[in-house]
């Protein structure tokens, strides 16, 4: 009892004494306070994203039951769905548990206001285990079709449009020129197939969409299962393939390498943000590593500047364990507001994540400021106390057996000693910085190398626009194409059902003359006059469309190089192809262009038809004279005006678009650069810093140097020169620290890599300048001591 008794005074008593010493260095606790936010933080805020994504409970009932079955195709490396016709066939078995339909987002227009909406079949919630609000959910003759037309809301438009209002029920709920009655209100946690929805309408289930033809189509809807237990997705896959595979009526469901893919509910939410996270993650590891070596040598510095003081209590008598204690009595008082702040800092990270759509926000795993935070948090707090007092502890170690030195004058050449684990700790804080630097130019490299691609096509100075008419109000595209063309800056105007990079595409098969009643894979594109001198693609061999292409009779198609080289044993004109029979003549080939993004390649045979008016949906192509981005409003005037802004999809530059395609990349771009920053900014701050102690604990060494000759310019270079020695060691290991970064980023670089200097130059710069400017202040400092000063000091 005495000696707890013991130990709690001299803890008050230290704590105490601690806090004194803290108010007195007011720059070391600022300092000490923001290392443990930001790095405590960065590093709370991954571990609640990763929690929320992969560990938070789903709103549904009994959700380790729920699974999505879908199809993988390898190609195009997409997940497809089976069609409703095999859903409602696996449904009847019993034996592949119960499924539902989810289908693809849309919009919809509500009395001239956009809400996001959706498709749902009658078994969907009872399979989730959801209940509405009000009324009721679908019923199977909803999706048969057999009814009026019904309609489900979400709670939240039942809350801001209708003020929850009690008589909503078999309200007509009027959009797109279509009615439907209001049947049901359903909860705001449903999330299907995005967290925003806010209306949804019943699947199409009528005797056409589940007629036993349909049985091998491939559908972009979600199908969701639910089992009768737990089940192992893996076990299950292969259960349901197996069942598919033995079935002759879906053979043609197994061409080009596709799989049946059998995943959580939870990856509907989560797949495609691993990435982010991890090097999320990672780049926030390497911060915090750096932090808290930083951390460690600033106490280390503060402490070793006690020397003389400590080496007095050890000679009294005093144990080892007094400094330590002090040092655990500074970092507990620190760590208090250190916590608060990086409760705060992970509060902005989880937003930015958001932000940059590290973390998606379509779904129920939305996440901010949680108890896995606090925890997080404190852990990493209790864990980071240890390095701080390994260091003090060895600290005084060595001054406890070398106590004499200290007391008998030589306390300045003993404490020197302990300028080696703080080099160690500046030199590892450099090799982090310097791995973040080359990764960063690793990814700026290769988005600047994507962005400036040669696509095939002359890509500047174009817009893009995309119109949808009623199948009677064709007349309508082609005045407006004149009207456009009409427009000031303005120099050409063509059409295609798909121009390059107009977020749509369509591949199908073809048949050649040479191969009769074999189809092969082609990208297919109809275009109206003049595309490809609108869009900048070369023509290399033939000729182009024209007049005499327009007649009914008259079937001519133009092929890309691609198509030429892969099909036609590279001679294309006056060879035939078609489908479904090789009746069309090639009368031209062209250059090979990029049709989706710039790394897709521009290999993909493509066959270009002719289309002499434009069709009901249909992608307008406009050449520019001027700044493209200053005629899309302009554009988009004329096509609201002459065609209603209900029918007008897009209307972008394809620069824009292009930029669009690359933005993928940009969220670990920012990533990287932050966290850089902050690496540049940990090795000024711990440069400074040891920097700054050197001058002061080497006063009286500067000023004899002084005295026996040596110039201000002399004392600089030297301090300069010191600080200086632990760059080549820091650069090593950030060497070694690049494979790392390789790996976790070699899947998103293209065609840029290690061999470029001006990668390393850069890096190596921008590491040395940083050095530099933090040495400069403590080194002119230096020059200023004076003989008389240093005897003073001493």
């Amino acid at each position: 009892m005495g000696f707890e008794l013991s130990w709690l005074k001299a803890l008050s008593s230290e704590v105490t004494r601690a806090w004194r010493r803290l108010l007195r260095a007011v720059g070391f606790s600022v300092s000490i306070v923001a290392l443990i936010g930001v790095g405590v933080g960065g590093i709370a805020a991954v571990v609640t994203a990763a929690w929320s994504l992969y560990a938070s409970p789903l709103p549904y009932q009994q959700s380790e039951q729920l699974g999505v079955v879908s199809v993988w195709l390898e190609g195009p490396a997409s997940y497809r769905g089976f069609s409703e016709a095999l859903v409602e066939e696996l449904d009847g078995d019993g034996r592949f548990g119960k499924f539902g339909i989810v289908g693809q987002p849309l919009g919809i227009q509500i009395d001239g206001e956009w809400h996001r909406g959706g498709q749902i079949d009658h078994r969907l919630l009872d399979i989730l285990r959801v209940s509405p609000v009000a009324g009721r959910a679908f019923s199977e003759d909803d999706v048969r079709q057999t009814v009026d037309p019904v309609a489900l809301i979400s709670e939240r438009l039942w809350n801001s449009r209708f003020g929850n209002d009690p008589d909503i029920l078999n309200r007509p709920l009027d959009f797109g020129g279509r009615t439907a009655r209001i049947v049901g209100v359903l909860p705001e946690y449903f999330s299907m197939p995005e967290s925003s929805t806010d209306v949804w309408l019943p699947m199409n289930l009528g005797p056409e969409a589940v007629s036993p033809d349909r049985l091998p189509y491939l559908r972009s809807h979600t199908v969701i299962v639910r089992m009768d237990t737990e089940f192992s997705a893996s076990a299950y896959g292969e259960q349901l393939a197996s069942r598919l595979r033995n079935d002759e009526r879906l053979n043609s469901l197994w061409r080009d390498n596709r799989h049946v893919m059998v995943r959580p509910l939870r990856s509907l939410w989560s797949d495609g943000q691993e990435k982010g996270l991890i090097v999320l993650a990672a780049s926030t590891g390497v911060v915090l590593l750096a932090a808290w070596m930083n951390l460690s040598a600033l106490w280390l510095a503060r402490w070793t500047g006690r020397d003389r003081e400590l080496a007095i209590q050890f000679a009294m008598g005093a144990g080892r364990w007094m400094a330590s204690l002090a040092v655990f009595a500074e970092y507990c008082l620190l760590a208090i507001p250190g916590l608060l702040l990086s409760i705060a800092v992970a509060s902005s990270c989880i937003e930015g994540m958001y932000a940059l759509q590290v973390l998606s926000d379509n779904g129920p795993l939305h996440t901010g400021v949680r108890v896995p935070t606090i925890g997080a948090a404190l852990i990493l707090l209790v864990l980071g106390v240890f390095p701080v007092l390994g260091a003090v502890a060895w600290n005084s170690r060595r001054i406890s057996r070398s106590a004499v030195q200290f007391l008998g004058g030589k306390g300045i050449s003993a404490s020197s000693n302990g300028s080696r684990i703080r080099n160690t700790l500046l030199v590892g804080q450099v090799g982090i910085a310097f791995s973040l630097l080359i990764a960063l130019g690793l990814l700026l490299g290769s988005w600047l190398k994507l962005l400036n691609e040669d696509l095939g096509f002359d890509s500047h100075r174009l817009v893009a626009a995309m119109v949808s008419v009623p199948d009677d109000a064709t007349a309508r595209i082609e005045a407006v194409v004149d009207q456009i063309a009409a427009l000031p800056g303005v120099e050409s105007v063509s059409w295609a059902d798909a121009v390059p990079f107009g977020y749509m595409d369509f591949v199908s098969g073809t048949t050649l003359d040479d191969r009769p009643g074999e189809e092969v894979e082609t990208r297919t594109r109809a275009v109206g006059p003049d595309f490809f001198q609108v869009a900048g693609i070369e023509l290399l061999s033939g000729r182009s469309f024209g007049v005499e292409d327009a007649g009914s009779e008259v079937r001519t198609v133009i092929v890309n190089e691609a198509f030429e080289r892969q099909y036609l044993n590279g001679s294309a004109i006056g060879r035939r192809i078609g489908y479904p029979e090789a009746d069309q003549t090639v009368v031209g080939v062209v250059d090979s262009v990029h049709h989706n993004a710039p790394d897709e390649g521009s290999d993909l045979p493509t066959a270009y038809f002719f289309s002499p008016s434009p069709r009901p949906r249909v992608q307008l192509l406009v050449r520019t004279a001027l700044d493209p981005e200053a005629l899309t409003s302009s554009i988009r005037g004329v096509l609201d005006e002459s065609v209603g802004s209900d029918y007008v999809n897009f209307v972008e530059s394809i620069d824009s678009i292009v930029r669009q395609t690359v933005s993928d990349r940009e969220p670990e771009l920012i990533l990287i650069s932050t966290f850089s920053g902050l690496a540049l900014v940990l090795v000024f701050y711990g440069v400074y810093a040891l920097q700054s102690y050197r001058v002061q604990a080497s006063t009286s060494e500067i000023g004899l140097r002084r005295a026996v000759g040596a110039t201000p310019v002399n004392i600089i270079a030297a301090e300069l020169i010191r600080s200086a020695r632990i760059l080549p060691v820091g650069f090593l290991l950030g060497i070694v620290g690049t494979f790392f970064w390789y790996r976790l980023i070699e899947d998103t670089l293209y065609e840029f890599g290690y061999s470029d200097p001006v990668l390393w130059i850069g890096a190596a710069g921008a590491i040395a300048i940083t050095s530099l400017l933090a040495s400069m202040v403590p080194a002119i400092r230096a020059s200023r001591v004076q003989p008389l000063e240093a005897l003073r000091y001493e």
